[in-house]
């Protein structure tokens, strides 16, 4: 990371079919981190029921250095405020490398308007470019993304990745953010987004957003995890 600590990453079983997870991109969001360490839990408590054609990778926590931030702000449980961005105060999850970058954008957080820069250039952050390597590497070709807190599930509408969208949300009762409703919300915010790289790096990336801010939701996620494995 920015303050030069390792980023963990767990790996379960080790079939041709990779499958990434992703929580914690925005350090105000902690939910997500709690529904991670339930997640990991449940794979080694239920390792030989995971199928044999699979490879887990898990990352637990991408932005660490900004976690505690969001934990010890006075205001964090009542707007989450502090803790977004990462320690260069770059939002992660608008740092990748798409064809509609821009050094400069405005943000709506706690809805208050934040101008904001995205450093230099796309993927300038170290934990992006950890993750843009590690995709690359291991040639990852499904991503599931964790945030908070609209309870929906964001698909690029590419075939396979609604199919994964709808197979998520019918498991988990979360809303399906319609192709209206992303337009919209694209063309306004969602610039240098994960899920627009993986559109255009045929990467499917599947985007959920969890209800609360700093509960897990695990009997409503669990579920829905699993059967992540199987499609």
């Amino acid at each position: 990371t920015v303050l030069w600590k390792e980023i963990p990453l767990y790996t379960f079983w080790s079939g041709d079919k990779k499958i990434l997870y992703i929580w914690w991109i925005h350090g105000n969001e902690t939910g997500t981190v709690s529904l991670m360490h339930q997640w990991i839990l449940d794979l080694h408590d239920n390792v030989l029921s995971i199928p044999n054609n699979v490879s887990i990778h898990i990352i637990p926590c991408l932005n660490i250095d900004w976690y505690k931030v969001a934990q010890q702000c006075p205001d964090y449980f009542s707007w989450g405020r502090k803790g977004k961005f990462n320690a260069n105060q770059i939002d992660l999850n608008r740092n990748f490398p798409t064809s509609n970058w821009s050094a400069y954008a405005t943000m709506f957080i706690a809805n208050k308007e934040y101008h904001v820069s995205w450093w230099h250039n796309p993927a300038s952050e170290p934990e992006i470019s950890c993750l843009l390597h590690f995709l690359h590497q291991e040639n990852i070709k499904t991503v599931y993304v964790y945030h908070n807190r609209w309870a929906t599930v964001m698909s690029d509408f590419s075939v396979y990745t609604n199919y994964l969208t709808q197979e998520y949300a019918t498991k988990s009762w979360y809303k399906i953010f319609s192709e209206d409703e992303r337009n919209r919300w694209w063309d306004n915010k969602k610039t240098w987004h994960f899920t627009i790289w993986g559109q255009e790096n045929n990467v499917s990336v599947v985007e959920i957003e969890l209800e609360s801010r700093w509960q897990s939701e695990r009997r409503r996620n669990k579920p829905a995890l699993w059967n992540s494995l199987s499609l």
